[in-house]
């Protein structure tokens, strides 16, 4: 048996959360390993490091804030500095990294990733931090929120640019500069007429800003003649208003003829602070270990494999036997792109990812349940796609994870799987990385909700990771590094052996954790390196499945022995299995169905399919359905004696995503083929209406 053991890295939690806190500063002391020199500003202490090799420094206040609130200082970190200063004696910290001459270009926004990921996770700062944007700053600020709209507790800005054809390109009233306009050209690798219809500056990202809510401050210039304000901030406040959102301003007569209006004595810096100090020392309060409110009733289905984690279908109400383009079709709406994850529902709606390789876009939709309309779209990340994935894979072949209250979606974006947090509204609410991720064919771990925590995973060749999450704000409670290695399967929390596990399946291992502390229960070898499936459970044994390098299905006691009950070779790669009274029930990728004895592996039939399969059946009472990738779902009845197919049905030309049934309807994802195009499809087939509350 095989024994590895996992790095638990457990975050303090409630009663020392203050006292951790308290003294993080002197920790920072302590730790010497991180920084290159130690100097003062405005008598703290600063310490000095790099990023990706950019110029970076930390203010650590003498008694800082509880949860650590710290201020975001991009470009010219001395200029009006008298907020700051005053804000690092009430306990803000103060960072800073060099972007010099990137004007909030993708490598900006990457250097930015990598300082922010250093403060919160390395030197424990606040997830999310105030933006200060000084003139050229406020490509940086706008474009760096836009990309992590959750991750911002407010912005303030000083005269910013918010257009760069305004500055440096002086396409309007103001002045310009021609040789920076080069340098930014160049930057971003357009050419300048690229440039005059870019769509990706802070003006251009009203709309995302103003739905995560973030506060914002402005000071301008009535006669900056550099970053004229109604090129900059009076359109950006326009937008921002049309969208919902809010942005306070202040604003200066006159600035220095010195500087053709865009220096000036501020006014109002008291203002200034009481903003900041407002909008960015929240405390967050420490995730009760005891949640578990989680909201959904019977006909729902909230997450993947549905209520019961099992791929069986709740309630009493049985869908239809048959349907076809004209019989038993309720509603059908077309979607964007082209995605694989399950629908998920909750009372009158439904929510799926989408991904449209045309716009290089992620979002999330909400249709309502009854009609299919789509209620609202949510745009999560634009651009960022890995660059190859499988000719099966899709860039959103997860299944969104519900608990009542908030929407929990992953994706792999910009080289990292990332976990978002929506309210149920469609606004971004927070955002947490996972861990870096190398694409080997692509990604399917959907989020798994245990108490106050979303946990989730990525196996891949960059070393994987398994992070419990707090549902609230996406702080991290605890993380497990994985091996390095590829693998697909997702995090599921079962009642085995007599306690609450969080099981995983693949790197050639089967591992059970503590689903609250993250704390590493047994690990043994039963399984292989590449699954894709989520485990069952009889309550004693839990059932593995994988395709690569070996085929296997194979039954694992969950007491820590390691020991191995049974296991054969078949080859059951992506569709998960169904377990009922004491029979395992799968489908293999070829097109074969088989009911083996779960206890010791006796099969009991095996049936011809045909086809091939990826979507995982689904069990309605004594009724398995299974969907090919051709779209042909075949029903056949769950019990020991034979395979006994009851019906056959076909929709669509191609089906990848597992049907969602409930409520005595099944929500279907289907693609269609219109001459050369691809056209995705969510199709409601059903007899009644549904019993929606």
């Amino acid at each position: 048996m095989h024994r590895q053991l996992a790095r638990v890295v457990l975050k303090p939690v409630l009663v020392l959360i203050i006292v951790v806190t308290s003294l993080q500063a002197a920790a920072v002391a302590d730790d010497t390993t991180w920084f290159t020199n130690q100097t003062k500003l405005h008598g703290n202490a600063q310490y000095h490091f790099k990023i990706a090799d950019r110029t970076a420094w930390l203010v650590v206040p003498d008694k800082p804030l509880n949860g650590n609130p710290w201020i975001w200082r991009a470009r010219f970190p001395g200029f009006h500095a008298e907020m700051d200063v005053e804000l690092v004696k009430r306990g803000f910290h103060l960072g800073y990294v060099d972007v010099a001459g990137l004007f909030g270009a993708p490598t900006a926004m990457d250097i930015g990733d990598r300082f922010y990921e250093f403060m919160t996770r390395e030197r424990g700062l606040a997830a999310r931090p105030v933006l200060e944007g000084v003139s050229r700053g406020g490509l940086f600020v706008y474009n760096w929120a836009a990309r992590h709209p959750t991750r911002v507790s407010a912005i303030y800005c000083d005269t910013p640019v918010c257009d760069f054809k305004s500055w440096p390109a002086g396409k309007g009233d103001g002045i310009g500069s021609d040789s920076t306009w080069q340098q930014c050209l160049k930057i971003y690798d357009i050419s300048e007429e690229q440039a005059l219809a870019f769509k990706g500056n802070p003006i251009d990202h009203a709309t995302t800003i103003a739905a995560a809510g973030i506060p914002i401050l402005h000071i301008v210039s009535e006669n900056d003649r550099v970053v004229p304000p109604h090129e900059n901030t009076y359109v950006l406040k326009q937008r921002l208003e049309q969208a919902g959102g809010k942005l306070e301003l202040i604003r200066v007569p006159e600035g220095t003829a010195k500087s053709n209006g865009h220096h000036f004595t501020h006014p109002e810096p008291e203002r200034v602070v009481a903003f900041i100090a407002k909008h960015g020392s929240a405390a967050k309060a420490a995730p009760d270990a005891d949640s578990a409110d989680v909201q959904f009733g019977e006909n729902d289905w909230p997450w993947w494999r549905g209520p019961q984690r099992n791929g069986i279908a709740s309630g009493t109400k049985m869908p239809p036997t048959t349907w076809s383009d004209s019989q038993n079709i309720v509603w059908e709406r077309k979607i964007p792109g082209r995605s694989h994850g399950a629908v998920t529902v909750l009372g009158d709606r439904l929510f799926l990812q989408v991904a449209d390789e045309q716009d290089k876009s992620q979002s999330v939709i909400c249709l309502d349940r009854k009609s299919g309309d789509v209620r609202w779209t949510r745009e999560v990340y634009r651009e960022g796609f890995p660059k190859k994935i499988n000719s099966k894979a899709s860039h959103a072949s997860n299944t969104i994870a519900t608990d009542g209250r908030l929407l929990f979606v992953n994706f792999v974006n910009r080289g990292a799987a990332r976990t978002s947090a929506l309210d149920l509204d469609g606004k971004p609410v927070w955002e947490s990385k996972i861990t870096d991720y190398i694409v080997h064919q692509g990604y399917g771990s959907s989020p798994a909700i245990y108490k106050s925590l979303v946990i989730v995973s990525a196996d891949t060749k960059a070393k994987g990771a398994i992070v419990g999450l707090n549902r609230a704000d996406g702080e991290e409670i605890w993380r497990i590094e994985r091996p390095k290695k590829p693998n697909y399967s997702s995090p599921v929390v079962l009642k085995v052996a007599g306690r609450d596990q969080l099981i995983m399946t693949g790197c050639d291992l089967v591992s059970s954790i503590e689903p609250l502390t993250g704390k590493s229960l047994w690990e043994t070898e039963g399984a292989t390196t590449e699954c894709v499936t989520t485990t069952v459970t009889n309550g004693q044994l839990i059932y593995t499945s994988g395709g690569y390098p070996t085929n296997h299905v194979s039954a694992v006691k969950a007491d820590g022995s390691g020991e191995v009950v049974w296991k054969n070779k078949t080859r059951v790669y992506v569709p998960s299995m169904l377990l009922k009274d004491g029979l395992l029930y799968a489908v293999a990728d070829a097109g074969f169905a088989f009911c083996w004895d779960a206890a010791t592996g006796k099969e009991q039939w095996k049936g011809r399919l045909g086809g091939t399969f990826s979507a995982s059946p689904v069990m309605v009472g004594d009724l398995i359905y299974a969907t090919s990738e051709s779209g042909e779902t075949f029903l056949f009845k769950a019990g020991p004696e034979s395979y006994e197919l009851v019906g056959k049905n076909k929709l669509g030309d191609e089906v990848m995503a597992t049907p969602t049934i409930c409520d005595g309807r099944i929500y279907m994802r289907i693609a269609r083929r219109v001459g050369d195009t691809r056209e995705e499809s969510i199709v409601c087939i059903g007899g009644k209406p549904p019993s929606v509350k």
